[in-house]
């Protein structure tokens, strides 16, 4: 519901008439003060240039006379009107009544009101023409305001784009910045652990230095004249031989058939015998390849060019050395009966192999070995540099637990005892012997076997 401005009655539709005073009835747009003043105004000025529609109030000792005219529809009023309101509203459109007039005004007046009625007709046509104007005004604004709200809308939205690829960008650097960070501290902790080696074997060497300076007297000095002249006699084949230290052939019969050429030179790769290297069993074993470390005479010493297999030197941690360690068996039964038929087999002479004279079980025996290790001397001799001790497990060991460094090499071992009694040396992943060595039971470590074979 409305309120009239000018009467003050309340009416349903804002924008038309007021069917009782014929004021234009307009509403105010979002309550704006200012306009609604300004609707006062005119309502004030178009009560006084239009008295007939706002009749005074009779004094209550006015008589009213008896309107016998039909009830006025757009009032609705079934009571007796006063004089003053019994003659109709002078007309305004078609479907409106007219408007009324006084009874003590003569027929002239009312004719003489018809351009004022005009007037007012035409005032209030042009109010609904501004009001019409404002309410497309408001229209407008409304809609430039969604067109704001939706740019603002959009901007955000672009923001909060931009903020989730800048916070993207931010993650991947983080990311990249921790994987250089793990990079570094894993070269780190090698360098590390290397350097820790080298530390440990440098204060064992250091701790040997010191005891033997203290080893003086002449039960001292006896004692290693016994032993020394044990030695000599144990080793006397080498000692006065012209075979590499701590390894010699003793076999005096050459097979009637030899396996590899006569004309094999140190450093070449030959292939003798076959072990499973690619881990598919389905496809059988796989050739050996046996690089060439020394020639002599009719014979060669080979060792294999990858770690064949993966086992402990010892399966038990004991206090062990090369000739009662679980290894050894291995290599001289299983090994040789598995990698090499008949007729290589009688190509492979039975070697005599002692310790390294300068570790501490120099005193231990020799064995008689087919198949064997490279010791700590030999390792360093046989080999030129670290990087010629490198090596690559095969696809077998790695299967069999075999540890590989991140540029593919592998520990093996060394049948010189370590700096300890239950250890055993090695060569490490940069081709380094390591004589402080691992464990005995360790079971990561690669088997690099070494035979001596007749030629042609």
């Amino acid at each position: 519901m409305y309120k009239c401005y000018a009467c003050g009655k309340e009416i349903e539709r804002p924008g038309e008439l007021c069917p009782f005073c014929r004021f234009p009835v307009i509403s105010t747009l979002h309550g704006d003060p200012a306009e609604e003043e300004e609707i006062r105004q005119f309502a004030e000025e178009y009560k006084k240039t239009n008295p007939q529609f706002f009749p005074k109030v009779q004094p209550q000792s006015a008589v009213p006379v008896h309107d016998e005219r039909p009830v006025d529809p757009v009032r609705n009023d079934h009571s007796v009107v006063s004089v003053r309101d019994e003659q109709p509203a002078s007309p305004v459109r078609n479907d409106q009544p007219a408007s009324p007039v006084r009874n003590d005004q003569p027929a002239a007046s009312v004719q003489n009101d018809q351009p004022a009625a005009t007037e007012i007709i035409d005032e209030a046509q042009e109010w609904k023409r501004k009001y019409e104007e404002l309410l497309k005004k408001e229209k407008e604004w409304e809609a430039l305001g969604r067109q704001e709200e939706e740019r603002k809308r959009q901007e955000d939205e672009r923001r909060r784009k931009e903020e989730a690829l800048k916070q993207q960008e931010i993650e991947r650097k983080r990311r990249e910045e921790e994987n250089k960070r793990w990079v570094a501290e894993k070269k780190r902790q090698e360098s590390v652990r290397h350097q820790a080696e080298a530390r440990a074997q440098q204060v064992v060497e250091e701790k040997t230095k010191k005891k033997k300076k203290k080893t003086v007297g002449w039960v001292i000095f006896l004692l290693i004249l016994t032993v020394a002249a044990i030695v000599v006699f144990e080793n006397k084949d080498i000692i006065f031989g012209n075979k590499a230290s701590g390894v010699s052939s003793n076999s005096s019969t050459k097979p009637a058939v030899s396996v590899l050429p006569s004309n094999v030179k140190v450093g070449d790769y030959e292939t003798l015998g076959k072990y499973e290297q690619d881990n598919d069993l389905a496809n059988g074993k796989e050739a050996i390849e046996w690089l060439v470390l020394a020639k002599e005479d009719d014979q060669v010493l080979l060792i294999s060019r990858y770690g064949l297999d993966c086992l402990p030197f010892n399966t038990s941690k004991a206090y062990v050395s090369w000739e009662d360690c679980s290894l050894r068996t291995w290599l001289n039964q299983d090994f040789l009966t598995t990698a090499f038929n008949d007729a290589e087999q009688a190509a492979i002479p039975k070697a005599t192999i002692t310790m390294d004279r300068s570790t501490a079980n120099s005193i231990n025996k020799s064995t008689e070995d087919r198949v064997f290790l490279l010791s700590s001397t030999e390792a360093k001799t046989y080999f030129s540099s670290g990087a010629g001790r490198q090596c690559e497990p095969t696809a077998y060991a790695i299967s069999q637990g075999c540890y590989v460094n991140e540029f593919g090499f592998g520990y093996w071992w060394l049948r010189s005892r370590g700096n300890k009694d239950n250890y055993a040396a090695r060569v490490v992943g940069d081709g380094s012997v390591n004589q402080l060595g691992s464990v005995v039971n360790a079971d990561e470590l690669m088997v690099r076997p070494a035979i001596w074979v007749y030629v042609r």
